[in-house]
């Protein structure tokens, strides 16, 4: 028997972010599920994953799991094999810290001065002939 992890996690069928499915505490995913999920939905399509607890079990007992759900030729597919080599554990693929943003050592550039803006914007409209005058007070 090994340790494998059950992790949370966001699923986007078809890689489509319209159609997500969240794989939360009460129905989470074991490690090696989540590559057939991959292999399923896109490379990209499971997101936020985040451990969760740890189980034991044998690869070949998880691999009859991953059959009864998703049938034996994506389990052989992705994990070809009677003892398959499958990643049990979050390990490399756990969620990294955010980094803190870095603080600014110089100072902002001043900003571009500003035109005045005259209070007749088109000049053109001074020199306009009379009957416009007449006209746009109608």
């Amino acid at each position: 028997m090994q340790n494998m992890d059950h992790v949370t996690c966001m699923v986007l069928l078809s890689n489509d972010i319209q159609h997500t499915v969240e794989r939360g505490a009460w129905n989470p995913v074991s490690f090696p599920e989540v590559e057939i999920l991959r292999h399923m939905h896109g490379e990209t399509a499971v997101r936020e994953i985040q451990y969760l607890e740890t189980v034991k079990t044998t690869t070949a007992e998880e691999k009859r799991r991953l059959e009864g759900i998703y049938g034996p030729d994506i389990a052989e597919l992705v994990y070809p094999g009677r003892v398959p080599h499958m990643e049990m554990t979050v390990g490399a693929d756990a969620p990294k810290p955010v980094a803190k943003p870095k603080k600014r050592t110089r100072k902002p550039k001043a900003a571009a001065a500003v035109e005045p803006v005259a209070d007749d914007p088109d000049p053109e409209i001074k020199d306009a002939p009379p009957e416009w005058a007449e006209n746009a007070g109608a």
